[in-house]
């Protein structure tokens, strides 16, 4: 078997186009400044990240945030820097982001303030304890079962 010669290069070669430079923090969204300062326990930029002055960030959006990610010192600062979130710990979006995260340590400053809340139903949801089941969250499952959470099945299908 002969090898051919190397096949002549193209006439047409590929052109490089340069295009303009965009900022990585320009490209991303606004929430991940916020993910990312939660995330890092950053307390001073979740301030200003929820500040009203500086920023249109919604303070219950970022104690969410705070809480699906599991990150109980940003949760506690944001109730300190927000007083009247407190009223907002017995919401179902919230509740259900701290099921999400699992993190006891939250869900014993949720029941300081909202004792009730470990009894919540969550209509199609089920309740908190059937949502830890449901999410393998055995931890904090124990520990809300320990602060006297109702053992109450929907009856409803998980799928």
């Amino acid at each position: 078997m002969k090898l051919g010669k190397a096949a002549p290069p193209a006439s047409n070669p590929i052109q490089v186009i340069s295009l303009p430079h965009i900022p990585v923090e320009s490209a991303m969204p606004a929430n991940s400044n916020l993910e990312s300062a939660i995330l890092a326990n950053d307390l001073p930029a979740c301030s200003l990240l929820t500040s009203s002055t500086t920023s249109t960030t919604d303070p219950l959006h970022a104690l969410s945030l705070s809480a699906r990610l599991s990150r109980p010192l940003a949760f506690a600062h944001l109730l300190t820097l927000h007083p009247s979130l407190t009223d907002s710990l017995n919401t179902e979006p919230l509740l259900l982001a701290a099921l999400t995260g699992g993190s006891v340590p939250i869900w014993r400053i949720i029941l300081a303030h909202e004792p009730t809340a470990k009894n919540r139903r969550f209509g199609h949801y089920g309740t908190v304890v059937e949502r830890c089941v449901m999410g393998e969250k055995k931890e904090l499952l124990e520990y809300l079962l320990g602060e006297g959470a109702r053992v109450e099945m929907t009856g409803r299908p998980y799928c």
